[in-house]
């Protein structure tokens, strides 16, 4: 598992704290990080062994778990930066005029 610790998870992570979290993305995570607990563990779907058990086994916490971590470390460092940081403007922009809705592309604000 230090090989998982070191290697998988964060290239599984990496640079999750700025990424825009889409359904496609929420689903793929996770599949892949029991794919490779799975296959670390030597243990097949056909055994029915739960997804928690073999977190359980390994001694790993839940990705999920850890990307909201991830992201709210990242979120703490923006907020104890200078209100005049570009990175704080940035993430307190407020754009107007602009609709966003799904399958649907963006208005232009004119």
């Amino acid at each position: 598992m230090k090989v998982y610790c070191a290697c998988a998870r964060p290239t599984l992570l990496y640079a999750a704290e700025t990424w825009a979290l889409t359904e496609r993305l929420e689903g793929l995570l996770p599949s892949c990080h029991q794919r490779i607990l799975r296959y670390m563990s030597r243990v097949r779907w056909q055994d029915k062994i739960s997804n928690e058990e073999v977190r359980r086994r390994c001694g790993v916490e839940n990705l999920e778990h850890r990307f909201k971590k991830t992201r709210l470390r990242w979120f703490g460092h923006v907020k104890c930066r200078d209100e005049n940081s570009m990175l704080r403007k940035a993430m307190e922009l407020e754009v107007e005029g602009t609709t966003f809705a799904k399958n649907l592309e963006p208005i232009a604000c004119f």
